[in-house]
C-alpha cells in the first residue's frame, strides 16, 4: 500500500462517519480495498491526538487499531529522547517505530528491529517519509537478532509487548515478549545503557530487584494520568536508585519532581491534624512511592502515614499536583453534610477511607460536580472524615 492524494481525499471526506459502516457501504479509493483504506481513516484520527506531527505528514501510512494503540505518544516519546545519548541505538521492540523515530533525531546510527514483516514494511516507508535514511530495518524477533549481533552499541531501547495471543493485557516483566529479565545479562554485554519501557501497573520496587544496574526510574504521565514506567539501567550501577516523577502538559511545559531511593527511606514523617490548605500529589509523584520526599520537599505534614494528603498553613503555588483552600471538616452522617453542603453536590475523592466514592454518594445522595470538593481520609488519630474544600489560594 502506498500513499496518494485519492486516499487522502477518501480520509477526508469521511473524516465524522462511522469506520463500521464505511467498511460496508462506502467506495474505497482505486487501488485500494475498503479495508485498507479504513485502515487509513482510524489511523488518522487517532494519530491527529496521539502523534501530531505524523498527522501533519499525508505521506504516512498507518497500521491496525491495536498497534497503534499500543505505541508511544508524541509527547512521551519526545520525553525519553533527553534520557539517552550517543551515536547508536539498537531499538529491539520497533512496533510502529514512535519512539525509534525520535531517538533517530540524535542518534547517527539507529537500528529497528521487528519481527512482523507487513508492520516493518510499513514503518520503513514512514522512516523515508520522515526524512530518516539513517534507521535501518531488521525483520527478525529480538531473541534472534541478538544472536548474530556482535555489537557494541551506546543504547538498547525495549518497549516489551504487552498483550498474549488472545490480547489479553500483560504486567510482569517475565510475562511480556521479549522477556528482558532472561535477555539482560546478554544486553548488558552489547550495550552500556538499557532503556526500558513497562507497563504503567508494574509493581516498580519489584521490577528493580529483577533488574540490577536500574539507576533511574521515571514515571511519566499526560495530563495527571498515568501512561509508562521507564527503567534506566546502566552496565556498571550499583547505588541508590533516582526516581523522576514527570507530569506532560504540553510539550512545552511539564512537572518534574525527583527524589532519591535512600532518602525516601530515610526522612522522617512529621504528621498533623488539617491545616489551612491540603495537597494532592499528582498520580506520577503517587506511583513513584514520593511519600516522605514531597513533604520533605515542600515542608508539608501528612495528614495520616497511609492517607498520601498533605497539610500546611502555607500556599506552595508550585506543588505538582493539586492544592485545595481546606473550608471545614467533619464526619459522614447526614445532619454535618445538610449543614455544610445544603447543595448536596460536590466532587468526592477517597484516600485512606472504608468506603468508595459511589458508596458514599448512594448513602449520602451527594452528586457529582460543583466548587465543592470532599476528600473522604482519615487524620492522625485514626478519626474518618470529610475534608470540604475549594481549589486554589482563598483568604482565610
Amino acid at each position: 500500500m502506498k500513499p496518494s492524494k485519492a486516499l487522502e481525499e477518501f480520509v477526508e471526506k469521511h473524516w465524522q462517519d462511522d469506520p463500521a459502516r464505511l467498511l460496508l457501504k462506502a467506495k474505497a479509493p482505486e487501488g485500494y480495498t475498503s479495508k485498507e483504506a479504513v485502515q487509513q481513516l482510524i489511523g488518522a484520527k487517532i494519530a491527529k491526538q496521539k502523534l501530531p506531527s505524523w498527522w501533519e505528514n499525508k505521506q504516512i501510512l498507518y497500521p491496525v487499531k491495536r498497534s497503534l494503540e499500543q505505541c508511544s505518544s508524541e509527547l512521551t516519546a519526545r520525553y525519553k529522547t533527553h534520557l539517552v545519548r550517543g551515536q547508536s541505538l539498537l531499538d529491539l521492540s520497533g512496533g510502529f517505530g514512535v519512539d525509534t523515530s525520535l531517538f533517530a533525531s540524535s542518534f547517527k546510527r539507529v537500528l529497528y528491529i521487528e519481527p512482523d514483516p507487513q508492520l516493518a514494511q510499513l514503518v520503513q516507508h514512514n522512516f523515508k517519509a520522515l526524512g530518516l535514511e539513517h534507521v535501518h530495518t531488521h525483520v527478525q524477533t529480538a531473541e534472534v537478532f541478538l544472536a548474530k549481533f556482535s555489537g557494541p552499541v551506546d543504547v538498547i531501547y525495549l518497549d516489551p509487548s504487552r498483550r498474549d495471543d488472545r490480547q489479553q493485557r500483560l504486567v510482569a516483566l517475565e510475562d511480556c515478549e521479549p522477556n528482558i529479565v532472561t535477555l539482560l545479562p546478554q544486553l548488558k554485554e552489547t550495550s552500556q545503557t538499557v532503556l526500558l519501557k513497562a507497563s504503567p501497573l508494574l509493581d516498580i520496587r519489584k521490577a528493580i530487584q529483577a533488574l540490577p544496574g536500574t539507576s533511574e526510574v521515571h514515571v511519566v504521565s499526560v495530563k495527571n494520568e498515568c501512561k509508562e514506567i521507564l527503567f534506566v539501567i546502566e552496565q556498571e550501577h550499583a547505588g541508590p536508585v533516582t526516581f523522576h516523577a514527570v507530569d506532560l502538559l504540553d510539550k512545552n511545559q511539564q512537572l518534574l519532581f525527583s527524589f532519591n531511593q535512600q532518602e525516601e527511606s530515610d526522612t522522617p514523617v512529621t504528621l498533623s491534624l488539617p491545616k489551612s490548605y491540603l495537597y494532592e500529589p499528582n498520580v506520577a509523584i503517587l506511583k513513584a512511592g514520593g511519600f516522605k520526599s514531597i513533604a520533605r520537599h515542600f515542608e508539608l505534614d501528612k495528614l495520616h502515614p497511609n492517607s498520601h494528603l498533605y497539610t500546611s498553613d502555607k500556599y506552595m503555588e508550585d506543588f505538582p499536583g493539586r492544592v485545595f483552600n481546606i473550608v471545614t471538616s467533619y464526619a459522614l452522617n447526614k445532619k454535618e453534610i445538610k449543614r455544610h453542603l445544603p447543595g448536596k453536590q460536590a466532587n468526592i475523592t477517597v484516600r485512606n477511607f472504608p468506603l468508595s466514592v459511589e458508596a458514599i454518594r448512594k448513602k449520602t445522595g451527594i452528586t457529582e460536580g460543583g466548587d465543592q470538593y470532599l476528600f473522604a481520609t482519615t487524620d492522625m488519630l485514626g478519626k474518618k472524615i470529610l475534608l470540604q474544600c475549594v481549589k486554589g489560594k482563598n483568604s482565610q
